[in-house]
């Protein structure tokens, strides 16, 4: 769910960490039972700003949101550039950000920590 204040450009996103979709389901169950913990921190927030949002048009569709991530409880400064669409039914945003919890190290079994852990992408 999402909300975008076309006067301004800030933005508020909500997301099910349950939704987030894996190749196998066991690193599916991994991540939700290990690394976020989803039946403790069931969702994931941002709250933000798209720049220079009134400015945007078909030619110029590129630009920067700039926010707070919240995963896990634990809150993190971000900035990515995005992709905006602006269609009749709706405005999309397409970008990729990183997350890396910083206690996720101490959240998985010794024997299970055979490679660093990834960030979140």
């Amino acid at each position: 769910m999402s909300v975008i204040d076309t006067v301004t450009g800030k933005i508020a996103i909500q997301m099910l960490m349950r939704s987030f979709m894996f190749k196998k389901a066991l690193m599916q169950e991994h991540f939700n039972e290990n690394y976020v913990e989803s039946y403790k921190y069931p969702k994931a927030t941002f709250s933000g700003k798209i720049l220079n949002f009134v400015e945007l048009s078909e030619e110029n569709n590129v630009t920067e949101i700039i926010g707070t991530l919240t995963v896990h409880g634990e809150e993190k400064e971000i900035s990515t550039k995005v992709i905006v669409e602006i269609a009749e039914d709706g405005i999309l945003l397409k970008g990729v950000f990183m997350w890396m919890s910083p206690t996720s190290r101490s959240r998985f079994p010794r024997l299970s920590r055979t490679t660093s852990p990834k960030p979140l992408r």
